[in-house]
This record gives structure tokens, C-alpha cells and sequence, in this order.
């Protein structure tokens, strides 16, 4: 999936009933303020050397149970999609911050995924 096939995904939602229809966007299909959290791969390019034998494991793992990751994202590719549909960024947490956020005494796992980001969206106006 590329970010065309996530904002399609999103119209796709939205032009559900009592979303308002597909006409209006994604930004219709929530209030101004309304939240959305997304957990995406990142681009390849923009993991460290050292997290790339753990990034493959995953991706080998997740396609031996039937769910092989197929997109990744750059931030900043994400944000102007996002932004096209109406919706602003609150926050992207990469893995570096959730590890200082979430994983502080190491116990549930010592270090997060490093091909993952977290990102919090606002519903702010209209499509672009």
C-alpha cells in the first residue's frame, strides 16, 4: 500500500453512510478534532544499519502469517498526504522516542521496533 492506497482507504471510510458521502473527504467523516493514530513503516532508507536484521525478521514473520508489509512512509511524505485530506500533525513518535516514552525500564522488551512510527493526526478542515 502507498500513501495513495491509505488516503483511498480513508475516502473509502468516509464515503460510508452517515459519513456524509465520499464527496466531502475523509475530514467529513469526523469532527474538527477528531483524532487519528497511525502506526506505519518507515521508509528503509530511514532505519539505522543496525535495526535492518530485525526489520527483516518482522517482515519475514508478519508475511508467514498472511500479513506482508508492502507500504512504508516517510514522515514528511505521510504529513503532506494527511494534510491533503484534511487533517493536521500533532505528533510522529519514531522509534527513539517511544523508547524513551514507553520502554524506560526495559522490561516488556528492550527496544521498540526500529521500522515503526507512531503518528497522531487532527482533524482540522476540509480536503485539500
Amino acid at each position: 500500500m502507498r500513501l495513495h492506497k491509505l488516503t483511498s482507504a480513508l475516502r473509502l471510510i468516509a464515503a460510508r453512510p452517515g459519513y456524509g458521502g465520499f464527496r466531502h473527504g475523509p475530514a467529513a467523516a469526523a469532527a474538527p478534532g477528531s483524532r487519528l493514530v497511525l502506526d506505519y513503516k518507515r521508509a528503509r532508507h530511514l532505519i539505522p544499519e543496525h535495526g535492518l536484521p530485525l526489520t527483516d525478521k518482522l517482515d519475514r514473520l508478519v508475511a508467514r502469517l498472511g500479513e506482508p508489509m508492502v507500504s512504508d512512509f516517510t514522515p514528511e511524505d505521510l504529513h503532506g498526504e494527511m494534510s491533503h485530506i484534511g487533517f493536521s500533525e500533532l505528533e510522529t513518535l519514531p522509534p527513539e522516542a517511544q523508547a524513551h516514552r514507553y520502554l524506560q525500564d526495559g522490561r516488556d522488551m528492550p527496544e521498540p521496533a526500529p521500522n515503526f512510527s507512531f503518528a497522531l493526526y487532527v482533524r482540522t478542515g476540509a480536503a485539500g
